[in-house]
């Protein structure tokens, strides 16, 4: 399974690890340092690889622990909004659906609509919420 990570640009694509751009903006250092030994010191390796954007073709110079910190951000974020769909989908009422509902849209999760608004009733009683406000939509 290949990983890759959002655009840091056009967040639309995915980055890809690419060994070539990698191997070329290592050939282009001029500072390998070696041993007596003629073995090469890890202190002067770089730190970076080369990324590049499959949808607007960007390249990024990244540090593994750039690269892990996004990954755990994405993946905490999936986590977060499916854990926030499975409370709703716990916690509906058949009640929350009726005529006389206003929608809310309060923007902390998905909603029961997809782009974050809520029937007022389940709005009141949402523990996802964190804001004391939200826009009442007709």
């Amino acid at each position: 399974m290949e990983v890759t990570i959002a655009c840091l640009k056009c967040l639309n694509g995915r980055l890809h690890f690419d060994y070539h751009k990698t191997y070329n903006e290592y050939f282009r250092a001029s500072n390998y340092l070696s041993d007596r030994k003629g073995k090469l010191l890890e202190d002067s390796i770089q730190l970076f690889l080369v990324y590049h954007c499959n949808t607007c073709g960007r390249e990024f110079n990244l540090t593994f622990g750039e690269v892990e910190k996004i990954l755990r951000k994405e993946i905490a974020e999936k986590v977060y909004e499916y854990k926030a769909a499975q409370y709703i989908r716990d916690e509906f009422r058949p009640s929350d659906v009726t005529n006389n509902n206003v929608m809310i849209l309060c923007g902390e999760c998905r909603g029961f609509d997809g782009d974050g608004r809520c029937p007022d009733s389940f709005y009141e009683r949402c523990i996802l919420r964190k804001k004391t406000h939200g826009i009442q939509l007709p």
